[in-house]
């Protein structure tokens, strides 16, 4: 048996940073959002991702405007980093209410220097 691939496969997996840092932000906007309530979110459906929450053009929007804000904010580079799509720290995960999605500017392999 041989597995072919269709180019829909390709935009229906590819993880997009800035769809989900818009998607991630979205979702902080909601009334009432809080650690404890988006960890629960995304403990209730594992292997999800933001984007599975917030309608592509929200998250768009909202990326835009981030993107803007650290931009204006004199923030040339910054890196985005997501639960279950490549180079996430799994220490993060041991947290009592975990974070899906992180910001960070400067070096990233620092992340796994020793403490």
């Amino acid at each position: 048996m041989q597995l072919e691939l269709q180019a829909e496969d390709f935009s229906n997996r590819a993880v997009s940073p800035f769809q989900e840092l818009g998607a991630y932000e979205a979702l902080w906007d909601e009334q009432k959002a809080s650690f404890k309530s988006l960890a629960d979110m995304f403990g209730k459906r594992e292997g999800s991702l933001p984007s599975d929450f917030v309608e592509r053009s929200r998250a768009t929007s909202y990326a835009n405007a981030v993107h803007a804000m650290l931009r204006d904010a004199g923030v040339e580079h910054y890196g985005v980093r997501i639960h279950g799509a490549g180079d996430y720290p799994e220490r993060l995960r041991v947290a009592d209410h975990p974070v899906e999605l992180l910001y960070f500017q400067g070096w990233w392999d620092l992340v796994n220097s020793p403490r």
